[in-house]
């Protein structure tokens, strides 16, 4: 807590440990930061919960902000990775709580962080994804219609709601899955 808003940091430390720099993301809600990718040119996106928006952001190699976008589709939205494709789309898994329900989100944004579209999927929430060898992304998660289970499904670039398959695995548990 920080005078009455809530604080979460990013840190670059050299390979000494010594803080090459810092940046902290303020809030009237706990923020929380869902995951760092690397990005070539030691560039990051960041992503995770503002204020219960789902937060984009990116950081150059020198830990200069390039860009901060928040997006709000229900209550709690939170984002839990950014990946960058070849073509510099960026895509944002996640969920947010619609009509009570947590839902499978995905956003595609340009290079900047922009929307260009967003797909809910299932309630759940995606937890990871990564980019396959034939340039699909595969976001993995986890689902709870009738049982809590894992969920892996691709998305092919550019359009978010055509689904080229979708696998469920697990049982009756609670069961999670990441790339």
């Amino acid at each position: 807590d920080n005078g009455g808003n809530y604080v979460e940091a990013i840190i670059k430390l050299s390979s000494s440990g010594a803080i090459l720099w810092n940046h902290s993301v303020s809030a009237l809600s706990c923020p929380s930061f869902g995951g760092i990718t690397l990005l070539t040119g030691d560039n990051y996106l960041v992503t995770g919960n503002v204020n219960s928006e789902m937060l984009l952001t990116k950081y150059d190699n020198s830990g200069a902000q390039t860009f901060i976008n928040l997006f709000s589709y229900g209550s709690n939205d939170m984002s839990t990775k950014a990946i960058q494709a070849t073509g510099g789309d960026i895509y944002v898994t996640g969920s947010s709580t619609l009509s009570g329900i947590n839902t499978q989100t995905m956003i595609r944004c340009d290079a900047n962080g922009n929307e260009i579209n967003h797909v809910f999927h299932n309630a759940g929430r995606y937890n990871d994804m990564t980019l396959s060898f034939d340039g699909n992304i595969v976001a993995i998660g986890y689902t709870t219609l009738n049982i809590q289970d894992l969920e892996v499904t691709n998305f092919q670039l550019g359009n978010l709601s055509n689904i080229i398959w979708d696998k469920t695995y697990g049982g009756a548990g609670t069961d999670y899955g990441s790339s």
